[in-house]
């Protein structure tokens, strides 16, 4: 019996479209991956108008007309006038006493019964408008309150006391007053410049050592003889004197003759005519002042903020600022009417012909990017700058130079309203924060609503805007 045969054939093997789709899918993925990670992003930014508000601060003396008064012997003050008060001339400013008992202040006990009833009434009315209109917002105003309400009570109490005794109390104790010798708005506080005047000041003053801050003489024991008192400050017109830096000084000056600024704790906008000073060879501005001076009887320096004219202009980041090479050539070298086209715009390049023997010249048309002060300026980085370009002159030799002799360079950014990177200059007006203000409607220059690059990193003439990317 014959033995079978059995032969085997090879299986054929299936392609598992499956798997096939999926490793498509994930190479395809890997290419899109490494293509977002490589190529530069386009983020655009829509150019708008801007404007910087331009300020600083600067240290003012204040220059007032006042007059000192010092105590004429040793004793114990009363006062009858608080801190700003319009004082006249010829009243009774302070009663001196000889003892601390006979001078004491409302806060240690007080004889009302030495008043008279008009007074007691004058006093009780002051009570009754301080409680009908105190609230815990204006709280710090109970103080200038007290203030005023002591001053009132000595002052009635010391006027009739002397009324009484003629200048003289039952105990024995010497009852003076001092008599104001003018008018004007009295003050407590003093300082080493009371009654400076512009041609005391050296410069010195508003070193930091030498900025004083006035303080208020109170005289919690027996005040000595010649000691401050208070002074008078007779006249509302006074002097703000600024020192400023030199830097500052000149922005200043292309204002105008009059100057913005505000005082410290004051949001209000003044505006005042100056006049400069020179002191020991440093430029000082002096601002004549006709208000305020009773808000700023206890200061002697005041930290004045300066305003300047604000600048506008067209609003661009910073991180799309690019410096570009370009060509700077002058008007001259150019020529019209290249090939059959008469309002074609290029250059002459020079070409040497070694086969004749002689120098011939190759009209190339060039685009402008913008003319200026007699000059083209050309962005194109495929010029042969190795090349000799000719300014053709009638009857004469042509003037020839180097092309690459006529490079510049210019700060701007690239705009992409035409969906490809093309360079437009900038010319700076002032610095912001992570921004720049640039001149409007400058040749050649970038426009309001423009779209330009924000990250000029890897950015080249040939960089297109991608869709969809922005």
């Amino acid at each position: 019996m014959a033995k079978n045969k059995i032969v085997k054939f090879r299986t054929r093997r299936e392609v598992n479209i499956g798997l096939v789709t999926i490793l498509g899918i994930l190479i395809l993925l890997s290419i899109q991956l490494y293509r977002y990670f490589t190529t530069p992003h386009l983020s655009l930014y829509e150019v708008m108008e801007g404007e910087a508000k331009r300020e600083f601060s600067a240290t003012a003396m204040i220059l007032r007309k006042e007059t000192v008064f010092r105590t004429k012997s040793a004793g114990y003050l009363n006062f009858f006038y608080r801190e700003g008060s319009r004082v006249s001339k010829q009243a009774k400013v302070y009663t001196l006493h000889d003892s601390a008992e006979a001078g004491a202040s409302l806060s240690f006990g007080a004889d009302f019964s030495t008043l008279s009833k008009a007074d007691l009434a004058r006093l009780k009315a002051e009570l009754r408008d301080f409680s009908a209109g105190f609230s815990d917002v204006s709280y710090e105003l109970s103080y200038q309150k007290k203030e005023a309400f002591v001053a009132n009570f000595l002052r009635y109490q010391d006027t009739s006391r002397m009324d009484r005794e003629g200048g003289n109390a039952s105990s024995g104790t010497a009852l003076l007053a001092d008599y104001a010798s003018m008018s004007g708005m009295i003050s407590y506080f003093t300082d080493p410049y009371d009654g400076f005047s512009l041609s005391s000041v050296t410069g010195k003053e508003f070193t930091e050592e030498a900025k004083a801050v006035p303080t208020r003489m109170n005289y919690h024991g027996l005040a000595p003889a010649d000691s401050f008192a208070y002074k008078i400050v007779d006249d509302l017109n006074w002097d703000l004197l600024l020192l400023l830096p030199k830097e500052k000084l000149t922005p200043l000056f292309e204002q105008g003759d009059q100057i913005m600024f505000s005082l410290e704790g004051s949001d209000t906008r003044l505006k005042e005519n100056y006049e400069t000073v020179t002191i020991s060879d440093q430029v000082y501005v002096k601002i004549p002042m006709k208000k305020y001076v009773r808000e700023y009887l206890q200061k002697r320096f005041l930290t004045v903020t300066v305003y300047l004219e604000a600048e506008s202009g067209l609003k661009i980041p910073k991180t799309a600022l690019v410096e570009k090479e370009l060509y700077q050539i002058p008007e001259r070298f150019f020529t019209r009417g290249g090939g059959n086209d008469e309002n074609t715009f290029g250059l002459s390049l020079e070409c040497y012909d070694a086969d004749a023997g002689k120098t011939t010249y190759e009209f190339i048309k060039v685009p402008i990017l913008f003319s200026e002060d007699g000059y083209h300026y050309i962005e194109d980085d495929d010029l042969p700058n190795q090349r000799y370009i000719a300014a053709l002159v009638e009857g004469g030799e042509p003037e020839r130079a180097m092309l690459y002799a006529f490079t510049t360079k210019l700060e701007g950014v690239y705009n992409m309203n035409k969906g490809y990177a093309s360079f437009r200059r900038i010319k700076r007006v002032t610095d912001l924060d992570g921004y720049l203000l640039v001149e409007d409607n400058l040749p050649g220059g970038v426009r309001k609503y423009d779209h330009i690059l924000l990250d000029t990193k890897a950015v080249t003439k040939d960089t297109i805007l991608v869709e969809g990317e922005q």
